[in-house]
């Protein structure tokens, strides 16, 4: 569903998952099973209930080598990955993450997310070199997923700051922001929002960190 016409765009994608895996269970189909909880998953993790989004990936994972889909393979290890990385196990994420990479291939369909989890973990545990070289990988990989490469350049406004870069962390973040705008895309300007006004704080801008924060 369009996202300018649903109020609440995760509760609506959980209750259509929710149907199509009933349905999915109900007919005994593999491949619709898998994609369903993919998706019922991630609306656990992003609502913060990782331990059940992780449950539910794992259950993903198995269903996909049981039906032998290298693809759903990868894309179950990818969120497995992101799952543990939101528990805080970066060890076990990163090695889910690399995996998911890896068995993904050339399908980038499939390899953008771990690719972007993987740039995120980076900035997670404070390796901002190596967040802002994975981010920006994924943007020249695949510009034409626009919703992919604003999270990209997301991260790498927040790799900047955390390098001291702060003029042209501001300016990424700014972009950010407006193009998240134009996108609809309300998690990495919300984001971008609450990176910039911590930046702006950090540069004795307090009158605008509050306005950058109001926004997002």
């Amino acid at each position: 569903l369009p996202v300018e016409v649903v109020a609440d765009p995760f509760g609506a994608a959980l209750r259509e998952a929710s149907q199509c895996l009933s349905i999915a269970r109900r007919i005994g189909h593999r491949e619709w099973t898998a994609l369903s909880l993919a998706v019922v998953g991630g609306v656990q993790r992003r609502c913060g209930k990782a331990q059940q989004a992780l449950e539910l990936h794992q259950e993903m994972l198995a269903i996909s080598e049981e039906a032998g889909s290298t693809l759903w393979v990868a894309a179950a290890l990818g969120r497995l990955g992101e799952d543990y990385a939101q528990l805080g196990d970066e060890q076990r994420a990163a090695g889910l993450l690399a995996d998911a990479i890896k068995a993904s291939g050339e399908a980038l369909k499939f390899v953008l997310g771990p690719m972007l989890a993987a740039a995120d973990l980076e900035l997670r545990c404070g390796r901002a070199t190596g967040a802002l070289e994975r981010a920006r990988q994924l943007e020249q990989k695949a510009p034409q997923y626009e919703v992919f490469t604003i999270n990209a350049r997301c991260i790498q406004g927040e790799a900047l700051a955390l390098l001291g870069r702060s003029s042209e962390a501001e300016t990424v973040l700014r972009q950010v922001i407006e193009r998240s705008s134009s996108l609809d895309a309300v998690l990495p300007g919300w984001r971008a929002g609450l990176a910039l006004s911590k930046l702006l704080r950090s540069s004795r801008r307090d009158t605008e960190a509050v306005s950058a924060a109001a926004d997002a």
